[in-house]
């Protein structure tokens, strides 16, 4: 077995008088003596090299003569050269330089980009300490991920592997592909909202149902699919049409005098080393903060891509405080003023929607504020409803 060569096996003989009484002995101390044998009187067995003292005592103790036959395993060929301190400096340096090289980047991969250059993510990742030599225990993985997220525009998600020294980036860029609308499946163009009609732009296909001025509720038919032939026979197209139709929307903002709002510190990072579940701060501790934003990334070193139960745990940490502060009734009203403005840019004009006409009308209480705006809206309320029709070609 292997591990016999690194303990050394030591093949032993007895001289004594009563081998029998020997064994009983061996048995009852802590010496792993095993393939024990009495012939002519000598008792012989085996016992590990580090057993090898104990036995020599034992046998002393009894009037007892200890002979050593024989010897084997990979400890005592390595005792032979104990004093050849070069050969074992020379095996530690190899040792060391395998691991380090181990554990550093040497290769990194960059998949997935098909809009942006290698040269262009490689160079966020570098500002999060990935980079060719850089020393991959010390990287906080999961952090460096949403740097690439928030920091490359069109990126929608990024996920990061390591093997040995080699890192895989894998990204996955936002999609802008036009949508393709199936026109050989028959369907009807309904109303998307309760709406009146204002304006009918085109109808490509399709049978248009309300006249320019009705009113319409949501899901109302605007153009059908359904068409009757001169034949008295019906037909199914794909109904396609822009008509445009004006609805009221009514939202409501509120804003409290007692604002909380938290201040986020620099951020910093915690390391421990862990070694078979114990773990070692290499950094000092912090007891000193109170709230924090805490996420944890556990890096294992490896050896010839073999993950080993040792690595660094890096915790960073991002402490804040939260800081209220009692606004005035005018600062109250310009912050509804900018949610105002925020949902309108992003709802409303981002939506290809005009605003006719809107009313706002402020209330106030002791806790704060609220707004509330009715919309005037005109837009394409167009919406696709699929007509299913057994056997359709």
């Amino acid at each position: 077995m292997i591990l016999d060569g690194f303990r050394g096996i030591i093949s032993f003989t007895i001289v004594t008088d009563s081998p029998e009484e020997f064994i009983n002995l061996l048995r009852k101390s802590a010496v792993s003596a095993r393939n024990m044998s009495v012939c002519d009187g000598l008792l012989t067995g085996e016992c590990y090299g580090f057993d090898r003292a104990a036995l020599m005592q034992i046998a002393a103790s009894n009037h007892a003569e200890f002979i050593e036959n024989s010897r084997r395993g990979f400890i005592f060929k390595a005792l032979l050269y104990k004093n050849r301190y070069g050969l074992f400096a020379g095996l530690a340096a190899s040792f060391i330089m395998v691991f380090f090289l181990s554990n550093i980047a040497m290769k990194i991969d960059i998949m997935g980009n098909e809009t942006m250059s290698d040269a262009e993510v490689a160079a966020v990742l570098e500002e999060t300490g990935i980079y060719i030599g850089a020393y991959l225990p010390h990287v906080n993985l999961a952090a460096a991920e949403r740097t690439i997220i928030s920091n490359v525009a069109g990126v929608a998600w990024a996920g990061i592997k390591r093997n040995g020294p080699i890192v895989s980036v894998e990204i996955s860029e936002m999609s802008g592909k036009p949508e393709i609308t199936p026109t050989n499946m028959p369907c009807n163009v309904v109303a998307s909202k309760n709406a009146q009609i204002v304006k009918i732009n085109h109808v490509q296909l399709g049978m248009l149902v309300p006249m320019l001025g009705d009113t319409v509720k949501s899901g109302d038919v605007l153009v059908s699919g359904v068409i009757e032939g001169k034949l008295h026979n019906t037909y199914y197209v794909h109904a396609l049409a822009d008509i445009t139709g004006r609805y009221t929307e009514r939202v409501t903002f509120n804003q409290s005098y007692l604002d909380r709002e938290q201040k986020f510190s620099n951020s910093f990072t915690r390391r421990e080393l862990f070694i078979f579940g114990l773990e070692i701060p290499l950094t000092p501790g912090f007891s000193n903060i109170e709230n924090a934003e805490i996420e944890e990334d556990k890096n294992y070193f490896e050896l010839f891509s073999l993950r080993l139960p040792i690595g660094i745990i890096n915790t960073e940490i991002r402490p804040y405080k939260t800081i209220e502060t009692t606004l005035s009734p005018e600062t109250a009203k310009d912050r509804l003023n900018a949610k105002i403005a925020r949902y309108e840019e992003n709802f409303i004009a981002d939506e290809g929607v005009t605003i006719i006409e809107r009313e706002v009308v402020f209330s106030e209480n002791e806790d704060g504020q609220t707004v509330t705006i009715e919309y005037i809206l005109e837009s394409n309320i167009c919406q696709t409803q699929y007509i299913y029709v057994k056997n359709h070609r």
